[in-house]
């Protein structure tokens, strides 16, 4: 019996959407490249730091990962009591993302204990490498 042409045996595409986005994304990616370095650079980031937005871990660490990733300075005050009860009961790695330098100046002073990255710049290679480099168990987006 033959297999209908429904699809059966290949592999699905990516809704036409998605594709056009990802395809706007890689045109553009030196481009948001220069302008994610200026805005790093401008909101008094370490640039030395940069390399986290393009994915690089900021060290290595063995074993899982709980990502948070926190936006701005307020979300990071308001998972302190998460990450410090995350960090009573689990064998993991606390890892948490911000986009501001504020958040990573709260996040060194406040959390000693836990791994502040840069969020990752939104360009498929930059959120690859991230991904890639973390063996993420659980994530939580604030």
């Amino acid at each position: 019996m033959a297999a209908s042409s429904k699809g059966i045996g290949r592999a699905r595409s990516k809704p036409i959407m998605l594709q056009a986005v990802l395809l706007l994304t890689r045109c553009l990616a030196l481009p948001l490249r220069l302008m994610g370095r200026h805005l790093h650079n401008r909101m008094g980031a370490p640039p030395a730091r940069y390399s986290e937005r393009l994915g690089q871990p900021s060290q290595s660490c063995d074993g899982a990962v709980i990502w948070f990733h926190a936006a701005s300075l307020g979300e990071v005050a308001q998972i302190r009591p998460l990450v410090e009860r995350l960090q009573q009961s689990q064998d993991a790695t606390i890892l948490v993302t911000t986009m501001s330098a504020s958040g990573a100046d709260w996040v060194a002073s406040n959390m000693p204990d836990v791994i502040h990255q840069f969020v990752p710049l939104d360009i498929p290679s930059a959120v690859q490498q991230f991904f890639s480099s973390w063996s993420i168990e659980a994530k939580h987006i604030c």
